[in-house]
């Protein structure tokens, strides 16, 4: 963080904020074996198979931490939350950062550590890190001026780790298509793309058209996903409009074999 306000490189808003966190989501082949490991990497927000992994990025675009893979089932807030140690460690401030001035968001409960940007998916999270989220609407209300405002701010700090993964996702084709690949090669791969990215980005800066191209592949992979839960629904319901025509054929078969017999009976004791 002293380097960061060396460069005068801090967020616009929430300037007590170290890095945004979120994360990352790509399809993959469904994996084989049993049904109840895999479904373990059914994504139920994207219907389709895939891998997760966590990255912090710190301003100006720079990923200061980067998770392993997590099958598609794992909620965000529960990588977050296996992760806290990792956060805890690098949002600490030092003995120089206690000396300066920091009243922001959370500084209350968390005057030695320093702030990180998560999204709405991680209510919950300040129980145990200076986390600054979005606030959600009530069941029966909505959202005061003033909450607006604070989300508009935060989301605006936020998406930078967007624009990062829009920048990964448009460098390297492996990062966004559907990957086929051995998962035990996809940390290794993902630690060499990011980490090209960050020379990248120190060339180019981000822009908001990488976060563009990052919504667009997302807008993809619920297409798909989309697309294969219609065909999966349309097949289910095929199969079951041809096996009920199937049982009405044999049972209608069966009575009049029983007609037959009864018939055939009735004609001997005649």
């Amino acid at each position: 963080m002293a380097d960061q306000r060396a460069k005068t490189q801090l967020f616009t808003n929430y300037r007590y904020a170290l890095y945004a966190s979120d994360v990352k989501f790509q399809p993959s082949n469904r994996p084989s074996g049993r049904f109840d490991e895999a479904r373990q990497y059914f994504s139920n927000k994207h219907k389709m198979c895939g891998l997760k992994l966590e990255a912090s990025v710190s301003y100006p675009g720079i990923c200061v931490g980067l998770s392993r893979c997590y099958p598609g089932s794992i909620s965000d807030l529960t990588i977050f939350v296996q992760r806290q140690d990792f956060h805890l460690q690098i949002l600490q401030k030092s003995n120089e950062e206690l000396l300066e001035e920091d009243n922001g968001e959370g500084w209350e409960n968390y005057s030695h550590f320093w702030a990180v940007l998560v999204d709405k998916g991680y209510q919950g999270s300040q129980s145990f890190i200076r986390a600054i989220h979005p606030k959600k609407k009530t069941i029966r209300g909505n959202l005061t001026v003033e909450d607006s405002q604070r989300n508009i701010r935060v989301s605006s700090d936020r998406v930078l780790v967007e624009n990062y993964f829009g920048r990964v996702s448009a460098l390297w084709k492996i990062s966004r298509s559907t990957y086929k690949w051995s998962e035990t090669s996809y940390d290794s791969i993902s630690r060499i793309t990011f980490a090209l990215t960050n020379f990248h980005v120190s060339l180019m800066s981000l822009h908001a058209s990488d976060g563009e191209f990052y919504k667009s592949a997302l807008a993809k992979y619920y297409s798909q996903g989309e697309y294969s839960v219609n065909i999966r629904t349309t097949t289910q319901a095929n199969y079951r409009k041809r096996r009920a025509a199937r049982l009405r054929t044999e049972r209608l078969v069966h009575a009049q074999a029983s007609v037959r017999h009864s018939t055939t009976i009735f004609e001997i004791v005649c």
